[in-house]
């Protein structure tokens, strides 16, 4: 467990170190307008493809746990593969100026990104976590080297390609037998099957990542240049938080959709409280020495940056340890009222970012609380839910054989 955990993080970790070095020197080789051109770029592309993975990912994982089933794997590979051809219709329009252009980049970087993060999904359904950590590995290298030949350019669109087309392009070659060789015939009844889980998902897929960039969208109508290039420059640094929350899910989705591990055996392991606080302490310490380093670095340019990225960042983990309690969602097969309530909560933000999201300091106060309070609702929910299941399973027990032991691992199934 461990072992693979440990496997996952620290490939995550390469190719999240990967993307922060980049946009870390991207203010030496872009202008001010490029780089928040570059930004936007790759908070489209971040949101696009979740919107075009219309939640086939988890959808295909939960689907296998349960099934076994490898038909549902070549529909999630087969679906991406049409959406990345059908985005190279996009290629003319790139010789446009202006709108047109910036968002024909978008929809190929996004359409490369869906197909890419179905081939790891194939890995992280079956399991096998050595090849997704070496999928990891040639990405992470692919992209510093290609994002680094980009920026030479000095240009954001051939920045933006070299940043997320290449890499996956260079996955993709080594990854074309997994391609041909794992691919078995599909039956409508499993198409149906899948799409009608993901439909729901893809909403909540939909609502959270819009609520995610949102922020960004009130900064670059509302604000400058300075203050697109400060957020774009706060999401990039807070994406060893993304790598940390992205491994916990890749190793825990598939186990809780079997009923292998549930949200309640965590919450009454007497070392959880323990560690909570140790990270606590930890991510305190951590937040104020990279404040501090991000003034030094930064501070000229974006004099907003350190202290809102200690703002940002100290709502985002608590949100993020929260939400890994909300995983149990799927197994549950709760995740209509789960994108119900993401659906309202994002209303919500959107009132209030458009009421009261006037400066930079309020867009990210407001953004970071709704995180937060959203998550904590949805935990609330999920307990709910499970303390209901597992008081049935145990009035079915006793009623069977008489007694009910509360540490047997039982699934919904």
């Amino acid at each position: 467990m461990l072992r693979d955990i440990f496997s996952i993080f620290a490939t995550n970790l390469i190719v999240n170190l990967s993307t922060i070095i980049i946009v870390a020197i991207a203010p030496w080789f872009l202008s001010t307008e490029g780089l928040s051109q570059f930004v936007l770029i790759i908070a489209a592309t971040m949101f696009g493809h979740m919107v075009l993975d219309f939640g086939l990912n988890i959808s295909a994982v939960k689907k296998y746990a349960e099934a076994r089933n490898s038909s549902y794997l070549s529909i999630l590979l087969t679906s991406k593969f049409v959406i990345l051809v059908i985005s190279l219709l996009s290629l003319p329009f790139m010789l446009s100026g202006g709108k047109v252009q910036f968002w024909a980049v978008a929809v190929l970087c996004a359409a490369t990104m869906n197909w890419w993060t179905g081939l790891r999904t194939f890995e992280q359904a079956k399991q096998n976590y050595d090849a997704y950590s070496k999928a990891n590995l040639k990405f992470a290298i692919s992209r510093l080297f290609m994002g680094l030949i980009g920026l030479t350019s000095g240009d954001w669109l051939i920045t933006s390609l070299a940043f997320f087309v290449g890499p996956a392009l260079v996955v993709l070659i080594f990854e074309y037998n997994l391609v041909t060789t794992h691919l078995v015939p599909i039956k409508k009844s499993y198409i149906i099957s899948l799409f009608k889980y993901s439909a729901f998902l893809h909403l909540d897929s939909i609502f959270h990542g819009a609520a995610m960039y949102l922020p960004q969208v009130f900064i670059a109508s509302r604000l400058g240049a300075t203050e697109i290039g400060t957020f774009g420059l706060i999401m990039s640094f807070a994406a060893p938080l993304s790598l940390v929350n992205a491994s916990l899910r890749a190793y825990l989705l598939p186990r809780i959709c079997t009923g292998d591990i549930q949200g309640r055996t965590l919450l009454v392991n007497p070392k959880f409280p323990i560690g909570l606080l140790a990270l606590l302490l930890a991510t305190g310490g951590g937040l104020m020495l990279a404040s501090a380093i991000l003034d030094f670095l930064y501070g000229a340019n974006y004099p907003q940056l350190s202290k809102m990225f200690v703002v940002y960042m100290a709502f985002s983990i608590l949100s993020i340890t929260v939400s890994l309690f909300n995983i149990e969602v799927h197994r549950l097969g709760m995740i209509r009222l789960y994108a119900t309530i993401r659906g309202i909560s994002f209303t919500i933000l959107l009132f209030l970012l458009w009421q009261y999201g006037t400066n930079f300091q309020s867009i990210v106060w407001i953004a970071s609380t709704m995180f937060l309070a959203v998550e904590f609702l949805q935990a609330v929910n999920v307990r709910w839910f499970a303390s209901k299941e597992f008081a049935a399973k145990g009035k079915c027990e006793i009623a069977e054989t008489g007694r009910f032991q509360p540490g047997a691992n039982s699934s919904s199934r």
